[in-house]
């Protein structure tokens, strides 16, 4: 998938809590900083939390990316 187009439709779904569960297993695994922050700013301005099923991956992601930007931003997210 081309990265913009990643990165659009994460925008346009990270804010709605229905689409956590596609939104989290599109991120996973990526090497996409851009895609990341696009979550993670648009989490931040979300009303919603995020299920402990998806704080999981998010926590299991973290500990096993190398990227310090990437383990930086999810940080924010699963609280570290």
């Amino acid at each position: 998938m081309d990265t913009q187009v990643r990165r659009n439709a994460i925008k346009s779904l990270a804010h709605n809590e229905a689409y956590q569960d596609q939104v989290i297993a599109s991120l996973a695994g990526t090497s996409d900083v851009n895609a990341i922050d696009a979550f993670i700013r648009t989490y931040e301005r979300a009303d919603y939390a995020l299920s402990n099923e998806n704080i999981e991956k998010l926590t299991e992601f973290y500990q096993t990316t190398t990227h310090p930007i990437i383990k930086k931003r999810l940080a924010t997210v699963i609280r570290l």
